[in-house]
């Protein structure tokens, strides 16, 4: 169907129009039914209509039901934290009543209706369906929390610093200077070296941006990716290869996520004999070898 879809499309101007409605079809007829099949039809739709954002999303949501992992659900995250899009008919590439359709058909392969949720409701409905795999996208929530309080407690520090001598040592302020000292404590145990399963887990999805020397969490590298966009010209966060259009550069970015992140976790489960050694993959460390 993929190689029928790009044929019609070189060939006639009404190629895309056909080939969305192939899709619909194919998903009607519950073509779908197994996991491989859902998900390139969802692929295949998306190559074909790389800037409706409504339609990734939907794509996306079914190929994560269909297969309901950490990665999946990450590139879930990405395409709902983007800005809303408006969209205008005379503009759409398609007529809108065939868009309605194919969102239609993909909506009926849901077990919920998330239409008018925002992301906190359909993340919770997204972890139910995870099973274990949901406490790592815990974890790393928790992780990344941590460390961005960390950082407002330091700023605390230096903005209030000067007023120190006026404070008397009340247990209130011993109770937060102790919990400062903590997380200050956790944090040099984890430059030496030591790594909890929770760090563990967040490490395995970590991703390095070799363009501006800053890290992000699994597939939020690719949204990320938007910011080094110079004289049209989009840049891989993490190989630096250039690209013409954002269509290109996404899907190839988040290629890159997926396969570090599964040699990452496959590294991980094979250490876990040797807990002393860390597998940090495409982080700072790595790129020193």
């Amino acid at each position: 169907m993929v190689i029928s879809c790009f044929f019609l499309l070189q060939v006639q101007n009404e190629g895309l129009p056909v080939c969305i409605e192939m899709c619909i079809q194919a998903l009607k007829m519950g073509v779908s039914g197994t996991e491989d099949c859902s998900t390139t039809i969802c692929k295949t739709i998306s190559c074909l209509l790389p800037l409706d954002l409504e339609v990734k999303r939907a794509c996306q949501l079914t190929e994560f039901l269909a297969k309901p992992t950490v990665d999946s659900y990450y590139a879930v995250e990405t395409l709902f934290n983007e800005p809303d899009q408006k969209i205008e008919e005379e503009s759409l590439p398609i007529p809108n009543s065939l868009r309605c359709d194919l969102l239609l058909a993909l909506k009926t392969q849901w077990p919920f209706d998330p239409e008018f949720w925002d992301w906190k409701t359909l993340k919770r409905h997204c972890l139910a369906l995870m099973g274990e795999e949901a406490s790592i996208v815990s974890s790393i929530d928790k992780l990344n929390d941590s460390e961005d309080n960390e950082g407002l407690l330091d700023s605390e520090d230096r903005d209030f610093k000067h007023l120190d001598f006026l404070l008397g040592p009340t247990d209130e302020f011993r109770d937060i200077e102790a919990e400062r000292k903590k997380k200050r404590d956790m944090k040099k145990l984890r430059e030496r070296g030591f790594v909890s399963a929770r760090f563990r887990n967040w490490q395995a999805y970590m991703q390095y941006c070799v363009l501006c020397d800053k890290e992000f969490l699994g597939h939020r590298i690719v949204k990320h990716a938007l910011k080094h966009v110079q004289d049209g010209i989009f840049r891989c966060p993490i190989c630096a290869n250039a690209f013409e259009t954002r269509a290109i550069l996404e899907p190839h970015v988040a290629t890159h996520v997926k396969q570090s992140c599964k040699e990452r976790l496959a590294a991980m489960n094979a250490k876990q004999k040797h807990p002393s050694k860390s597998f940090l993959g495409n982080s700072k460390q790595d790129r020193i070898r």
